[in-house]
Formats: structure tokens, sequence, C-alpha cells
């Protein structure tokens, strides 16, 4: 088949959950012979190609609000007129103009929703009405509406009462690649923050949380600053403890260092699409403390016993709690990261993920 994928910044690593998926689903339909093409930003991306993966760089102005809107428009337009067999769509913001391949150029479009972006706090007024229309056009006007959690996947059911809406989650790796600590940070000496420094993440409450906690632990947080002024905020408040440390974006190796060698991997978010951060930490058997949200609670298995600690994220208190008792009971954090570590490697992973896309996708195009 050949495949269009649009709603993306890149296919390099760091850049985000959706690019993540992308490169990793991509990758592997080029290997079992498809043809994909990755329709990029251009300030994100100047390859022609990646493992494969044809890519085209859309040329785009740099800006809140103006470079999506700007990229989504060509990249559709462009990819409407060739001769895909498929147009995946990603994410609300370019789901606004499905109807362009959907009614204009009768292309079968799929469309995967990552989140309910309306919810990010950084929104105004007006993107998160478009956004709402963005979630509403996700149903309406795609043949295919793919959610990543089953809680996405159960609220569009409820509301929108179509038969053509699944579940297909993002996944991990089963690597067995497990590098030595940073030489500045010991190996289960510290607590682990791996993210975007934006404000729905929490980050902002955990170190509250950590700065009154009983723990010789170190904290480190790790991600870019892709909300400066909310980033130069957590700088300010943790600018007195030498414990907590700032890293900054971490990469490849860099990364997998982190957070193999993390004594716990905390997630404090608001709100979540699912969370590949978790689910990678998981894999590499490190136990977790995550929000007690719908979307990390499935990813932990929250049902009779719980794999991972759980809180209240608007609760600063709680996440102190949780960081105390994790850090006085080793064998019950020994214990949680094997059972999550069991669970996230059975149910989460690309080369499923991969089949279960190309097998949507074989349902479509022999309709």
């Amino acid at each position: 088949m050949k495949i269009a994928m649009i709603g993306l910044r890149g296919l390099g690593d760091g850049m985000g959950g959706i690019e993540k998926a992308v490169r990793e689903i991509s990758v592997r339909m080029v290997s079992e012979g498809h043809n994909v093409t990755c329709y990029c930003k251009s300030n994100y991306s100047n390859e022609a190609q990646f493992q494969g993966v044809a890519l085209r760089n859309i040329p785009t102005v740099k800006g809140k609000y103006l470079e999506t809107m700007l990229y989504s428009i060509r990249a559709i337009i462009e990819a409407s007129r060739k001769d895909y067999d498929v147009i995946h769509i990603h994410a609300l913001a370019s789901s606004c103009l499905a109807w362009i391949p959907k009614f204009i150029y009768s292309k079968k479009v799929i469309i995967t929703v990552h989140g309910l972006d309306w919810q990010r706090a950084k929104w105004g007024f007006c993107a998160r009405q478009l956004l709402k229309f963005g979630e509403w056009a996700s149903a309406k006007f795609t043949d295919m509406t793919i959610c990543v959690s089953r809680s996405l996947s159960l609220y569009y059911k409820m509301k929108y009462s179509r038969e053509e809406i699944c579940y297909i989650p993002n996944g991990c790796d089963k690597s067995e690649d497990k590098y030595d600590a940073w030489d500045e940070f010991e190996s289960q000496k510290y607590f682990l923050y791996l993210g975007r420094l934006v404000r729905e993440k929490g980050v902002h409450r955990l170190i509250e949380a950590y700065q009154a906690a009983k723990t010789d632990k170190k904290l480190i947080i790790a991600g870019p600053d892709s909300d400066p002024k909310y980033s130069k905020e957590l700088h300010e408040m943790a600018k007195s403890n030498p414990n907590i440390i700032f890293t900054g974006a971490v990469y490849d190796q860099e990364k997998i260092k982190l957070l193999s060698n993390a004594y716990l991997f905390i997630l404090p978010s608001e709100i979540e699409g699912l969370p590949i951060a978790l689910l990678e930490a998981g894999s590499y058997g490190v136990c977790s403390a995550v929000s007690h949200i719908p979307t990390c609670d499935e990813v932990i298995d929250n049902k009779i016993l719980s794999s991972a600690f759980s809180f209240d994220p608007y609760d600063s208190t709680e996440i102190k709690t949780v960081l105390e008792l994790a850090d006085q009971c080793p064998q019950v954090v020994k214990s949680l990261a094997s059972k999550l570590q069991n669970h996230i490697l059975n149910e989460y992973n690309w080369d499923d993920i991969s089949s279960d896309t190309l097998a949507a996708y074989d349902r479509l195009v022999n309709v």
C-alpha cells in the first residue's frame, strides 16, 4: 500500500509521543514492503528519508498558531492530490481538515487521536474551540478513528456512537539494552521525571512535594523547555535545592541510561493520551508513580491490585507521601516494578501495533 502520515513535526527522537508512534509504525510498515511518506514540518526535519520512510518536509512558519495551521493545509492538500491508498492523520489539529481528502478527493482517511488536546492549559479560547472542532471532525470526517487508550475509545464511542472507532495503543520496544548510569547519578539513587516541561505535566507540584519529602534521593527532571515561562518558574522553585537537577532534553542512550537506572519514575500529569515515557520506564523494569487518571490507570492495570504507585495529581501532599513510601519500601518498589514490566511487555508492543494498524488499512482499502 501507499500510505501518507500527516500531523507530526518530524521523525527524530525526542520530539514527542506522536512522532515516536509514527516513527515506530512507519519503519515497520516499510520493512514489510509498504510505501510510507511522512509529511513533516520543515523547521524540524530536513532529511529526505528515514530508514526507508520517505519524508516530505512542508515549509511553514515558527509560531504557536500559524505553524500547525499552514503545515496542515499544505500537507493535506498535497497528499490528497496524490495516489495514496490511505491518508493517516494524527492528532486533532490536522483533523480539522480531514474533510478535504475524504469528501473532495474520495480518499480513505484514518485519524488517530493521541489525546484531547483542547484540554491542555496552553491554549486560549479560540484555539480550544478549534481543537474541539478537530475532535468532532476526527469522528465525522474519517473512515475510521483510532484511539490510543481504552478510555479515549470509550469516550468516543459514548459521545459519537460510531462503530468505526477502534483501540490501538502506543507501545514500547522489547529491548534488552541497559546502560550504566550517568557518572554523576548513582544507579537507584534518584527519582526521575522524563517529559516536556509544560504546566499540565504537573512538575511544579512534584517539586513542591519533593521539597517537603524526607528522602536522600535526588530528583532528576529531564525534558525539553517546551514552555520557557513555565520552565523558568520551575528553575526558580528548585534553585535552593542542589538535589533537584534539570538535565534538559535527553535522547537515545542518554535517555535509556536515565530510565533504566532510576529508582522511581514519576509522572504527575493532569492529562495524558497514552504516556509513552511510562511504557518505556516500565519496560526497563523501573517502578513508577503516576497520576490517578484514566489513561495512566489502564497502563498500570489498576483494577484489583495495581502494578505502580498512584496519586491525585492535584495534591502535592499525596505525591510527597508516595515519594516517602517508595523510598522506605524497596521490596515493594521491586515487586511493583516486576509486575508492571510483565504487563507492559505483553500488552504494548510496537510490532503488534504496526500489524494492527496495517490490518485496519486493509479493512478500508478492500471494502
